[in-house]
């Protein structure tokens, strides 16, 4: 177990026209449900918790097949790219992250399992901080060693060329994690 950290890269058109940016004339930055917005994208409708309560149990996983089926064409038709870039317990990365994730306006209790899109100007000041070496090491139970090392730096800076080269081919770059 620990702190696993990944990047996604996201058709950005999915995101931008979404229902909920479309509601309110912004551009959603924080909680994207990256899978369902691509799932959709190939012709899949997520259903809503109702309707699968009410599911047996055979038909509930037929539903699941499908589900998984949507994700696989979705990556296959490169409406999204699960492994972008990856991360193991970079805490110092994260806590960076989590700090942007408030700082745009998310709203859950635990920065676990939530989504944070990165906009250039994110890039542009996560490339400054690091050279000022103001990325600080988090405290947390499953985040790992405290110690900053060099490749993590030489790691941080091939995603940010690559995140950077990804938002002006079209697509948007989200980030997860789960610990």
């Amino acid at each position: 177990m620990g702190l696993d950290m990944y990047a996604y890269s996201v058709k950005a058109e999915l995101i931008d026209n979404s229902d909920a940016a479309l509601a309110t004339g912004q551009t959603w930055e924080t909680d994207i449900p990256v899978y369902k917005l691509a799932r959709r994208a190939v012709g899949f409708v997520d259903w809503q918790g109702d309707e699968i309560e009410k599911m047996k149990p055979e038909d509930l996983s037929q539903y699941h097949e499908k589900l998984w089926e949507a994700n696989r064409k979705a990556e296959q038709e490169g409406f999204i790219n699960k492994d972008f870039h990856y991360w193991r317990k970079f805490n110092a990365l994260h806590g960076w992250m989590e700090n942007l994730y408030y700082n745009k306006g998310g709203k859950s209790g635990s920065f676990n399992c939530v989504t944070l899109r990165l906009t250039k100007d994110d890039l542009d000041l996560l490339e400054q901080d690091m050279q000022l070496n103001r990325l600080t090491p988090k405290d947390g139970f499953f985040f790992g060693d405290q110690s900053i090392e060099p490749e993590d730096y030489d790691n941080l800076k091939l995603f940010i060329r690559n995140a950077r080269a990804e938002i002006k081919d079209g697509y948007a770059i989200v980030y997860d994690s789960w610990w």
